[in-house]
């Protein structure tokens, strides 16, 4: 019988995302006071640009991470606005060498020791939930991959029992 687990998990907005907004917001103030004191035509094709901008910004700003696990198999997608979903990351249970908490004094002497290491984040980016956040540490043919999960209940079950021989 396959096991099978899914995991919806928003995204907190990244700062670059916030400044990215904020100057999609200057560019329609700019545009505003190309109305009133330039040319109307002008100011208006700036507005239209930026509220564009803000639009296309915004959608960015609504992101979720998908988990799909299936036997220990973990393929990860992200979901902006709702509507687009595009696989971003795979990794097959045989390619984990270890599996540790984030916060454990283990991972961060992995992360400090492996200055080679490559991290995968596909958390929420909310630091509080930290203590939910798991590393699996696997083997690519471009050497080791650190990629760090926010597990809910349901998941972390999952892993327990798939990954119970690499469970640090």
């Amino acid at each position: 019988m396959d096991r099978y687990t899914e995991q919806i998990l928003n995204k907190k907005p990244s700062g670059g995302q916030k400044a990215l907004f904020a100057g999609t917001m200057l560019i329609i103030a700019v545009g505003v006071y190309f109305i009133l004191f330039i040319g109307f035509s002008v100011g208006v094709a700036i507005i239209a640009v930026g509220c564009f901008a803000a639009y296309m910004v915004k959608q960015g700003f609504d992101a979720e991470y998908e988990y799909l696990f299936v036997n220990g198999d973990c393929d990860i997608a992200k979901i902006v606005g709702k509507s687009s979903r595009k696989d971003i990351y795979s990794f097959k249970e045989s390619d984990v060498k270890r599996v540790m908490t984030y916060n454990s004094d283990v991972c961060q002497n992995e992360f400090e020791i492996n200055g080679e290491l490559s991290i995968k984040n596909f958390t929420s980016g909310i630091s509080d939930n930290a203590e939910d956040w798991y590393v699996f540490f696997t083997n690519v043919k471009s050497g080791t991959v650190a990629v760090i999960l926010e597990l809910n209940e349901k998941s972390i079950e999952h892993v327990n029992e798939c990954y119970k021989k690499k469970l640090n």
